[in-house]
């Protein structure tokens, strides 16, 4: 049985907002998104990721970054997981904010393009903790290779989310007390990041480099 650790981006993200973090590399994998099938739900949806990415016989870690949060609770769901850290993101239907609840029920997410999201960017950048050259550089990068069908159904994921109440998996959460994307007054028992965004797993990478390492190695 290998150890075995995976890191699952965020919506609209790839393995690049991981770029700063320093882990070991040796069993060190990424797991990069799909495009979805028509109709496919969450679950059947993971399901394909983890034949793609996952053996079940492994030791598994996974350390998802807000939408990959999700992903990762899902899979936990299906095959056996040691441990979960999460990065920026929630546990629950209580820990999702109403901009995001309300998304699905308007049919928001059929407006969300990948050239809307370059369009308007410069508007809620700073806000969302883009607060640098290189953050805004990165982010405009990786949101150039997404698909739209993907990014519409992922949003359509999030808004509908109920959470995964009868996981077993041991999960810690840690949480920029400055993220306004997943507000910190939702989430519970997180470990708080001073001054951390929604971004931070980038911006603050030395910081969340040490946290994480610390993480994995305990009980191992």
């Amino acid at each position: 049985m290998a150890d075995k650790i995976y890191l699952i981006p965020g919506l609209g993200f790839n393995k690049e907002i991981f770029s700063r973090l320093e882990l070991p590399s040796k069993n060190l994998e990424n797991i990069e998104y799909i495009n979805p099938l028509k109709g496919e739900k969450l679950q059947q949806y993971v399901s394909r990721l983890i034949k793609i990415n996952l053996d079940a016989s492994d030791s598994i870690t996974l350390i998802g970054h807000s939408f990959g949060g999700l992903i990762a609770q899902e899979i936990a769901m299906q095959i056996p997981i040691k441990k979960i850290i999460l990065i920026s993101s929630i546990k629950s239907k209580n820990e999702n904010p109403f901009h995001f609840k309300i998304i699905a029920k308007l049919g928001l997410h059929r407006f969300f393009s990948k050239k809307w999201i370059l369009k308007t960017f410069r508007y809620w950048a700073g806000f969302h903790g883009y607060d640098s050259t290189a953050s805004k550089k990165i982010f405009i990068k990786m949101i150039g290779v997404q698909n739209n069908e993907y990014l519409k159904w992922a949003l359509y994921q999030l808004s509908i989310w109920k959470g995964t109440e009868k996981l077993e998996t041991p999960i810690i959460h840690l949480h920029g007390d400055d993220d306004k994307t997943f507000p910190i007054k939702l989430i519970r028992n997180p470990i708080v990041i001073k001054n951390g965004t929604h971004v931070m797993v980038f911006n603050k990478a030395k910081e969340i480099s040490k946290l994480v390492n610390d993480l994995v190695a305990e009980n191992k």
